[in-house]
């Protein structure tokens, strides 16, 4: 990797989370906006009212470790306005994988080499705090980023798409059609696992790796769902149709927000269901999701879904975003 010129190490500086945040909230919405969905407006409104809080991040920086691994990243600065920025995140404990996220640089300033030195140093930071891979989301329709991320050394690794559907639209979906769903617990998570391995790629496996814990953690009705549903701040469906006493035939998830205003589903269903079966699961989503409150639902599916799409454009689902994942080696002799 080409080593930055002292002129751009001049312009970087690491992300300091005590004066950035709002900043850097901003430049995220002035290079985004066009493609900023509601739930993307929402983490940008919280950045900001984060960031107004100073005391409160200095607490959560001095009083967990994590977050210094978590909420890291670099700037680029001219006449003391932040005009780039990238953050970096570990996503494993061990700081094994580093996610690159919110590559942005301001409109008036894009076509100057900004992005590219600001991703080199930040590779060149993960690769010196022991990363082996770092990771990335771009859409499918932004070229000219693809191809610079490939020039850096990163390689497609598969990919998601983003479906949302209208509950307004609804038509009535009678009970006695739903397939046999039973609600899912914490003892259940082994079966989810065997679930997801023999549903997910290996390219989609390794870039979302499935563990147990968060199986148990995925499946474990908490304290905190308790309170979500006493307080009125939305609900979670987690339901399996079971193939026999051990095998699960595929899973459902709905959580219901109501204060965005907003539904969220997941679906995973064994290579072995028919098309009617994951018709049939959609549906049960969406009616759920309806007899909470009408809003729209977004469900992703990863590329290994495809044969799926024409279902969903069926059912009346539009697709929203196409995104790529990238992966790239940092343990490369030239990330240096």
């Amino acid at each position: 990797m080409a080593q930055l010129s002292f002129s751009h190490q001049q312009n970087i500086r690491p992300f300091n989370p005590f004066m950035d945040m709002a900043a850097v909230a901003d430049l995220i919405n002035e290079s985004f906006a066009p493609y900023l969905d509601a739930p993307g407006r929402h983490s940008i409104e919280e950045m900001r009212r984060f960031g107004s809080v100073n005391w409160l991040v200095r607490l959560f920086w001095h009083s967990m470790p994590e977050w210094q691994s978590w909420l890291t990243g670099f700037v680029w600065i001219e006449a003391g306005q932040i005009i780039g920025n990238v953050t970096l995140q570990a996503t494993d404990r061990h700081q094994r994988r580093w996610r690159i996220a919110n590559v942005a640089v301001r409109p008036d300033q894009q076509r100057r080499g900004i992005a590219r030195s600001l991703l080199e140093r930040t590779l060149q930071e993960a690769h010196n705090r022991g990363g082996e891979w770092a990771l990335l989301e771009v859409r499918a329709t932004n070229q000219i980023a693809i191809h610079l991320y490939e020039e850096l050394g990163f390689q497609r690794c598969g990919g998601e798409v983003t479906w949302n559907f209208d509950t307004h639209h609804l038509a009535t979906f009678g009970e006695e059609r739903w397939p046999v769903l039973q609600p899912l617990h914490a003892r259940d998570w082994h079966a989810l696992w065997e679930l997801v391995h023999s549903a997910a790629s290996s390219q989609t496996a390794w870039w979302q790796p499935f563990r147990p814990i968060a199986g148990q953690k995925l499946l474990d009705y908490d304290v905190g769902e308790w309170l979500r549903r006493r307080l009125g701040r939305g609900c979670v469906h987690t339901l399996g149709l079971w193939q026999d006493r051990y095998r699960l035939a595929a899973f459902l998830r709905l959580e219901s927000n109501p204060k965005a205003r907003q539904h969220k589903l997941w679906l995973i269903v064994h290579p072995d269901q028919e098309d009617a079966a994951y018709r049939r699961l959609v549906m049960v989503g969406l009616t759920l999701a309806k007899n909470a409150f009408a809003a729209p639902v977004t469900l992703q599916t990863s590329y290994d879904d495809q044969a799926f799409f024409y279902l969903l454009e069926d059912i009346g689902f539009q697709k929203v975003r196409d995104t790529v994942h990238m992966r790239c080696d940092l343990t490369r002799e030239d990330v240096t």
